[in-house]
């Protein structure tokens, strides 16, 4: 399933693997007041080359904890819970507080 959401950027991290290949973890919080519930989806974006430290420490640091960001893309349920999904082919927008990664 393809969705369009905005939510609230819960953590944004970065890492380094032994193979010297940076990563972004990004965990976004959707709030259903209706339901009382948050649905959370997670992604992670692999960045490769010879930069790519420098480039997922500034890709981070765009990030506000907090912020408001709107992102699509297509997401597949993780494990059995109704609430966490990941998320791929994510394409983030521009929202209070956090700039299009």
């Amino acid at each position: 399933d393809s969705v369009s959401l905005t939510g609230s950027l819960l953590e944004a991290r970065g890492n380094v693997g032994k193979s010297g290949k940076a990563f972004i973890h990004l965990t976004v919080g959707v709030d259903d007041a209706a339901a009382g519930r948050r649905t959370k989806f997670y992604h992670t974006q692999f960045i490769a080359g010879k930069r790519s430290r420098q480039i997922m420490l500034a890709k981070v640091a765009k990030f506000r904890q907090g912020s408001r960001i709107a992102f699509r893309g297509t997401i597949s349920r993780l494990g059995g819970s109704e609430d966490d999904w990941e998320l791929k082919n994510a394409v983030f927008l521009a929202a209070e507080g956090a700039e299009a990664g």
